[in-house]
């Protein structure tokens, strides 16, 4: 019988915060979902203040049609920075979540993958998952659930060991 691979997790909020909010996604209006919507709505903004005060635009027969072209600006912008709300909702709603776990254990066998968080328990069939994302300093694998392990969580040998050995056994279960 094969024994399982076993890792001891490290959970730090700051290292997920980091991951996740990168850059522009540290920020409300400059990140790149919400930045070009923002950008063209700032410059209708910018349009159609300068034509109510300086073209006589109220007066103008195609004034509504500056209205309908603004409104439909505003509403893209909304819809873009709605979903940069309600994605930074749900990232910072894990990270608490998960903040909340004092021991997090990983356990890869040949057939499953087994994340235990204090007594809460995470199952995974290697033949389930659809997805695998190895990159220098995360590993991200979705089936039934969602995972993310950082390179951060445990050692560096730790961590290339995990990437190596799920690497090869979810290619073997995909094929």
């Amino acid at each position: 019988m094969e024994t399982p691979f076993i890792v001891n997790l490290t959970f730090r909020k700051e290292d997920f915060e980091e991951f996740y909010f990168v850059k522009e996604n540290r920020t409300w209006l400059l990140n790149s979902t919400v930045k070009g919507a923002f950008i063209v709505f700032l410059l209708g903004l910018i349009g159609m203040l300068y034509s109510i005060f300086f073209d006589s635009l109220l007066n103008n027969q195609i004034f509504p049609l500056y209205v309908i072209l603004f409104l439909g600006l505003a509403y893209n912008f909304y819809e873009k920075f709605k979903i940069f709300y309600l994605w930074r909702k749900q990232v910072v709603g894990f990270i608490e979540k998960n903040t909340k776990y004092k021991t997090h254990t990983l356990e890869v066998s040949s057939a499953h993958i087994h994340l235990k968080q204090d007594d809460t328990e995470h199952l995974e069939r290697l033949d389930q998952i659809t997805s695998l994302d190895i990159t220098k300093d995360s590993i991200m694998f979705s089936g039934v659930e969602g995972f993310l392990i950082l390179r951060k969580s445990m050692s560096y040998e730790s961590f290339e060991s995990l990437s190596k050995l799920l690497a090869e056994r979810i290619k073997l279960n995909n094929n």
